[in-house]
């Protein structure tokens, strides 16, 4: 005889407000949830539920009180906290985790960032994985659910083990295998990257997790390689996701050949002349990929410095784009590139969501303590929000969906997991606390939360 299942749980949270990108919004709110195979977390001292979730009401608390199940649900009550859904961090290094955020070396620029990435990143499986359950808990403790993780290509070579512990975890979303492959390294670094990617689609076992293909960048991956990376990806069905148009140096290599990137190719001997047939001809790293990006499913990160023929081509092509912000500032991206045209690419259409890049550049200047990964501020995806709402006067609700509803569906996660739609099965439940020493009553909930300085407490993530 089989198991009988287990009849449901019912857990309805009253709150300030709940709001969400789609059509949700009520102050106060409520949230009335039906639980299946109920767990329980410990993330940063509290104990967010880990459970198969449906929505059975959500807005405002009269209404959600007379829900048939309403009567029969344990109450938790949250007065001073607005609800939101489970936040996406779209692009993030978690197996960086462990190097903690790092003082800018200004005067060594962008490519004594790479040495420093090169030079700590831990290339023996089992601290790899160490790492990246320090990035899981981190994520967690900021409220975020889903990740588009970049599994590092450690020791020069794609390594599974990110994935292999994200797959233990209890996040939603997406491992980018990473790997090079230009110059002397070409073939060799296809042929890993190939055997990798076989092995990871045999292991795939989550609904909720997948396995995707990250070339790294224009300066590290061949036009050929990339293109070779696309169609593996569209022979398994896997996303990609490249670092585009991130530096000076990269937009001087593709353009001219020359540069710091070839300088550094040329330091750990694996440039080859082969390089300059695709490369050198004045165009722009988004023009260089344009046909690759045609080809494939691909995710573009960081996107600085775009022409209108730029964005263009994003558009016909139907490439996403997930901006860090805290990351632009860490490298002072605008006094090369000017501000970044992200609004631009909203108005435009072009689908964006919002990362956090790798914790090593979200240091915090007079911040004690930040270099230890335990004490350090983490990788919150609500801290690049408030960074465009008070830099920029980003609309509220507009950011909202940068990091849910735009977010999950630049993964290629349903949307509808990440509003509190009624019988959506959710991917988590955040609050945030809205109180702040001089809040009006004028402000939305969304704006007091971004406005004010509290963190995240993740209460649900679903299964």
């Amino acid at each position: 005889m089989p198991d009988t299942p287990s009849p449901p749980e019912y857990l309805r949270i009253d709150a300030l407000a709940i709001e969400d990108a789609l059509a949700v919004s009520a102050s106060p709110g409520s949230l009335l949830l039906e639980l299946h195979d109920v767990e329980v977390l410990e993330v940063a001292n509290r104990h967010p539920i880990h459970a198969r979730t449906k929505v059975l009401a959500a807005g405002p608390k009269e209404l959600v009180e007379r829900h048939p199940a309403s009567s029969k649900a344990r109450v938790v009550s949250r007065p001073e906290d607005v609800l939101i859904p489970g936040m996406v961090n779209a692009h993030c290094h978690l197996d960086l985790t462990h190097v903690g955020p790092q003082p800018f070396d200004l005067e060594r620029g962008f490519e004594g960032f790479i040495d420093l990435v090169r030079t700590r990143r831990r290339t023996v499986d089992e601290q790899i994985a160490e790492s990246v359950r320090l990035g899981i808990d981190s994520c967690l403790a900021a409220g975020v659910v889903a990740v588009g993780d970049v599994a590092g290509s450690a020791g020069g070579w794609p390594r599974l083990a990110p994935f292999e512990e994200l797959l233990r975890s209890p996040l939603w979303g997406t491992s980018f295998i990473e790997f090079f492959a230009i110059g002397r390294r070409e073939q060799e670094g296809l042929a890993r990257l190939e055997e990798t990617i076989e092995e990871g689609v045999r292991r795939i076992r989550r609904r909720r997790f997948g396995l995707g293909i990250s070339p790294h960048a224009p300066t590290t991956v061949s036009h050929a390689a990339f293109m070779r990376a696309a169609e593996i990806a569209n022979r398994h069905h896997l996303p990609l996701m490249t670092h585009l148009a991130e530096t000076a140096a990269e937009r001087d290599f593709i353009a001219a050949g020359g540069g710091p990137s070839r300088q550094l190719l040329e330091r750990i001997g694996i440039w080859d002349d082969q390089v300059l047939r695709s490369i050198g001809k004045g165009h722009s790293p988004v023009e260089h990929l344009r046909d690759v990006l045609g080809y494939g499913d691909f995710i573009a990160v960081h996107c600085n410095g775009l022409s209108d023929r730029d964005i263009g081509i994003l558009l016909d092509t139907r490439t996403p784009v997930v901006f860090c912000p805290r990351a632009s500032a860490y490298f002072r991206t605008d006094e090369e590139f000017g501000e970044h045209r992200y609004r631009e690419l909203l108005f435009c259409g072009v689908r964006l969501g919002l990362g956090t890049d790798s914790i090593i550049n979200l240091w915090r200047e007079g911040v004690e303590g930040q270099d230890d990964p335990s004490r350090s501020p983490g990788l919150s995806i609500l801290d690049e929000m408030r960074l465009l709402y008070r830099r920029d006067a980003l609309r509220a609700m507009t950011l909202l969906g940068m990091v849910t509803l735009d977010a999950a569906m630049v993964l290629g996660l349903d949307p509808i997991h990440f509003t509190f739609k009624r019988n959506a099965e959710i991917a988590g439940v955040v609050a945030v606390n809205a109180q702040r020493p001089g809040a009006t009553r004028l402000e939305l909930a969304v704006d007091r939360i971004l406005l004010a300085s509290s963190k995240p407490e993740l209460l649900l993530i679903g299964k």
